[in-house]
């Protein structure tokens, strides 16, 4: 196969490969790779209720602003690739914070501090997780305010949400396109030369699928 189908991370970098191989993907990019001979073993599979299109608005809203060029384009892009990167985020709980030099302790005796920078003037800024640590507690001898501590925790700090799965789907699906647009080329008498994540070069005239010679 000229143009494989599937990625697969192979020591820290994104490789199409021919052969097996273990894997965790989009449904709808394995219906597309199985139409081009792929065979699978499923392992495990999740399946998620059908849903109304509630990004849809949003992205309307944007892709228009897009049209309109100038400034309004590169907000209407800036907003599109925000929240679908948002999606794809780790979710971390970490907050910076400025603190009087004396409060540290406290700190320390309750969280997991990442890091500290002392501004030699009273004061202390600090990033820490605000999840209680049960250990941290224990050692420091306030293990008797835990259990308050932990309830503090869970009501008052909201921490937006990621979902890794719609970032995914909406991956997957760009590689579809891209993938489906690729075989086009090749199909009409173009050879790939190049591609990544936001297009790619060929060789020879070819006609796309939605009707547009191009040449590169």
């Amino acid at each position: 196969m000229d143009i494989p189908v599937l990625p697969h991370k192979l020591e820290d970098k994104l490789t199409f490969p021919c052969g097996s191989w273990v894997g965790v993907y989009y449904s709808e990019e394995l219906l597309l790779a199985h139409k081009y001979g792929y065979e699978f073993l499923p392992i495990l599979g999740l399946v998620y209720d059908c849903s109304e299109a509630f990004l849809e608005p949003y992205v309307k809203r944007f892709s228009e602003m897009k049209a309109m060029g100038g400034v309004y384009r590169f907000i209407g892009k800036l907003f599109i690739n925000s929240l679908y990167g948002k999606f794809g985020l780790k979710r971390d709980d970490r907050l910076t914070i400025l603190i009087p030099s004396h409060k540290e302790q406290y700190y320390s005796n309750r969280f997991d501090i990442y890091d500290r920078v002392d501004l030699e003037n009273g004061y202390i800024l600090l990033t820490f997780s605000p999840k209680p640590v049960l250990e941290k507690y224990k050692s420091g001898g306030i293990f008797s305010t835990y259990k308050k501590d932990s309830q503090t925790y869970r009501t008052s700090f909201k921490f937006t949400e990621s979902n890794v799965a719609i970032a995914a789907a909406i991956t997957a699906l760009g590689r579809m396109r891209l993938h489906e647009d690729m075989m086009s080329v090749q199909k009409n008498g173009g050879k790939i030369a190049y591609c990544d994540s936001l297009g790619y070069f060929f060789k020879k005239l070819a006609l796309f699928k939605n009707g547009h010679n191009s040449k590169n």
